[in-house]
């Protein structure tokens, strides 16, 4: 078996490799006669690019890990599953971009797995074949599939016969350090209709169908009708949901989403559409994801704590709105071993990306963090573009009551406890023009005779939502209030609480001692 780089010029001629008969005629058309030929083509801005192939009755074609192939014309197979396969292994996985219905192939997928079944060491997996598995082609495995009516995840039982659907995503566990799995087949090509939940809000696990990667931002290949703008993707190194908002992604998600990789969508309205073709089909080096950045304004906070991560960005766009768009990515939570860390809107809404215009005035968004132990916890902060040039931008630990400048700071450590109010933060934007600390200022509080008074200059004359809570996060109270100079809340409890004011545009938070 012969591994070649492709690194030459096809003319009229006949090539004998190791037992392998090829004739390669003028055009990039390659013909298999006989033997086994292995492709490496490691470049995935240079794949190996044939203009036909025909795999001949006593022939295979193996495309090994980590190599990329394009068949701009036909593709035939007349060795069924065994004359076409496309490897996988550690380094990564093979790629095919063809235009050829129905072409028999055998699919390999590696994946790690983890002797640990407490370490949720899982995958959201799926295989581009044309026709369902069985269970028992994963064999080993834990499976699990996504129920669009429960909107939770479903063991799929033990027997080795039930139906594994091509046309929906898995969640999978391997009890060992890694696994191969062999998948035989047809290969999807073309127009590919995903199965959808039926209700707004809704997720739904949906495959990368293709025996290559797709481009979530490829305009001509997708009909994305009544979904969000972004996707998320389970990371098992950051035991964590990475996303994607078709701009700038979390834990390393890019627009590309590899073969063999099923992903989350959701529903902004009922009768949701996901379609794809050929023009979303493209090589991507990334098996799994890449650090890459897009060049936009926007702001990271990172934390890494017993060996996992999450990570929650802030974002400006000039159409983007303050509460909860189309824009924003959703925070979907991972393992209670796990940091969990994301911003929470004016109207309410959990975000791993929060995508917002840039601000004209000060302005707050608060910060939740969690996590089961209690532990030292670091911060970390880049920010991105002209980020830094367009805002000041502050964060404030409401529990310690300090202010960290990110302008002069790129971490911020501190003892984190479980017991703790998960809404401790709050980042403040302050464009460089306005006089930043009596806009900090502006919002003043304090108690007197068991009574709590705010003094918001701005928001007087306006409705607020207005919610207290003890520093183990139980609600104490949750009050609307036209808000006058200054208000009065009698409150109900007394110690230290934490006291949050929303309004549609914003929300101020704030840390009191009430005797």
């Amino acid at each position: 078996m012969l591994f070649f780089a492709w690194a030459f010029t096809v003319n009229a001629q006949i090539i004998y490799v190791n037992g392998a008969h090829i004739v390669c005629n003028p055009g990039s058309h390659w013909v298999l006669n006989e033997g086994d030929f292995t492709l490496f083509a490691p470049q995935a801005d240079l794949p190996a690019s044939f203009s036909h192939c025909r795999i001949g009755p006593n022939a295979s074609l193996t495309v090994a890990p980590t190599s990329f192939l394009t068949i701009n014309g036909t593709l035939t197979n007349m060795s069924g599953v065994d004359g076409l396969v496309l490897q996988s292994g550690s380094d990564g996985t093979a790629s095919l971009i063809h235009n050829s219905p129905n072409v028999e192939a055998t699919v390999e997928r590696y994946l790690t797995g983890n002797p640990l079944l407490q370490s949720k060491h899982y995958h959201q997996v799926c295989f581009p074949l044309n026709a369902p598995l069985i269970a028992a082609d994963f064999l080993g495995a834990y499976m699990w599939e996504w129920s669009h009516t429960q909107q939770e995840f479903v063991s799929i039982g033990s027997s080795t016969e039930t139906i594994v659907s091509n046309n929906s995503g898995y969640f999978i566990f391997y009890p060992e350090n890694a696994v191969t799995y062999d998948f035989a087949g047809q290969l999807n090509n073309g127009i590919i209709m995903l199965p959808l939940a039926t209700q707004i809000n809704d997720f739904s696990l949906v495959p990368n169908p293709y025996p290559s990667a797709v481009d979530w931002d490829a305009t001509d290949g997708w009909t994305r009708t009544n979904l969000e703008g972004s996707y998320w993707i389970w990371s098992p190194a950051a035991n964590n949901y990475a996303v994607y908002n078709g701009f700038v992604g979390s834990l390393g998600a890019t627009e590309f989403i590899p073969s063999g990789q099923a992903f989350f969508v959701k529903n902004a309205a009922g009768s949701a559409v996901l379609e794809l073709n050929n023009n979303a089909r493209t090589h991507s080096f990334q098996d799994y994801f890449k650090n890459s950045r897009n060049e936009m304004d926007y702001l990271s906070i990172g934390v890494e704590v017993n060996g996992y991560r999450d990570e929650m960005l802030v974002l400006f766009h000039e159409n983007a709105e303050i509460i909860k768009d189309s824009f924003d990515s959703n925070k979907l939570f991972g393992s209670s071993k796990s940091p969990q860390l994301f911003s929470i809107s004016p109207d309410g809404a959990e975000l791993s990306i929060n995508c917002i215009p840039k601000p004209e005035k000060a302005t707050m968004i608060p910060v939740s963090y969690s996590l089961d132990s209690n532990v030292e916890v670091r911060f970390e902060f880049s920010m991105y573009g002209s980020f830094d040039q367009k805002v000041r931008t502050i964060l404030e630990d409401v529990l310690r009551n300090e202010m960290i400048d990110l302008s002069l700071n790129n971490s911020y450590t501190f003892q984190h406890n479980k017991d703790n109010h998960s809404n401790r933060f709050v980042l403040h934007f302050e464009p460089v023009t306005d006089i930043t600390e009596s806009n900090r200022n502006a919002f003043k509080y304090w108690s007197e005779g068991g009574k709590v008074f705010l003094s918001i200059p701005d928001m007087i004359g306006v409705q607020a939502n207005i919610q207290m809570f003890d520093v183990a996060g139980n609600l104490l109270l949750a009050e609307d209030h036209v808000l006058s100079d200054p208000a009065i809340i009698q409150a109900k409890n007394r110690g230290i609480v934490i006291i949050k004011v929303a309004d549609k545009e914003s929300i101020r938070v704030a840390k009191l001692s009430i005797q």
